[in-house]
């Protein structure tokens, strides 16, 4: 499935791809890139792969029949992923596209969105200054201590006159079978309806979340995908100044911090605040 991503930068739009993508998911998708195609003299695309399982063969010929009709109006087209056949992938499709393709390992997404953007380390060094923060990130569990990180986020964002955004990233539970389909048709049909009530279970969380919050100006999503990753590329799209978490876990750092608290400290180019478990 194809999820967007919101992007503040006018001509870069940006995607999360997931799953074995069939010709319905560009049935969906294609409308969407091709309004904005059309609109614009030049885009750029951001591709995020997260658990990316390929395609089948009528959505292949919808992806080839796309980059040749739309190839001169791709600027730059960015692939992150985490597999070596991902990185093979985006190799092979070089050939026949004139936009520059460039692949990046999921530990370099920070460097995939620079490169969109055209940007080098010294400007980057001169774009950011130590100024107030002007957007804020919340990365919620939607749980009673996650209530409590919330309220220090708003705080903040009084304070500074901030614009808050709140997310709540889960990861889909359907599964694909690339070898045996026929087994799994069954099994993840189940998972499948299961990954939908569990949605529409965290929007209805997160609506009464936000609720209580009583902030009506924060923007809110639930967002499918690897948490780390998903929170990281969110802030990056939408460059955010700062993202507040909750921290917990059970053993190493991640005892400290939690693993995906501890992954967004380590891979953040903004600045971030963890707020312990059992904080006063």
């Amino acid at each position: 499935m194809f999820q967007q991503i919101p992007v503040n930068d006018g001509n870069i739009v940006a995607y999360r791809i997931s799953g074995k993508l069939s010709h319905a998911d560009y049935q969906a998708f294609l409308p969407q890139i091709e309004t904005l195609l059309e609109e614009e003299e030049k885009l750029s695309l951001f591709l995020e792969l997260d658990n990316f399982k390929g395609w089948d063969l009528k959505a292949f010929l919808d992806d080839f029949k796309f980059e040749q009709k739309y190839a001169d109006k791709l600027d730059r087209i960015a692939v992150v992923g985490n597999h070596s056949w991902e990185k093979w992938m985006t190799r092979l499709a070089q050939p026949f596209v004139s936009s520059e393709i460039r692949y990046f390992n999921q530990d370099q997404l920070i460097e995939a969105w620079d490169w969109l953007r055209k940007r080098d380390e010294k400007a980057i060094e001169k774009d950011h200054p130590l100024n107030h923060y002007q957007h804020i990130l919340l990365a919620t569990d939607l749980s009673e201590h996650g209530f409590r990180v919330a309220q220090r986020a708003k705080e903040l964002c009084e304070f500074y006159q901030a614009k808050l955004s709140v997310i709540h990233v889960y990861e889909a539970m359907y599964m694909y079978g690339d070898f045996y389909d026929d087994y799994y048709d069954t099994f993840s049909v189940d998972l499948y309806e299961q990954d939908l009530e569990l949605q529409k279970y965290s929007e209805q969380k997160l609506k009464d979340f936000m609720a209580r919050l009583d902030m009506p100006s924060a923007h809110s999503e639930i967002i499918q995908g690897t948490p780390t990753a998903s929170i990281l590329s969110y802030a990056e799209s939408q460059q955010i100044d700062l993202i507040v978490i909750g921290k917990h876990g059970h053993k190493g750092i991640d005892r400290l911090l939690g693993s995906t608290a501890s992954g967004v400290v380590h891979k953040s180019r903004c600045e971030v605040l963890t707020i312990p478990q059992n904080f006063r």
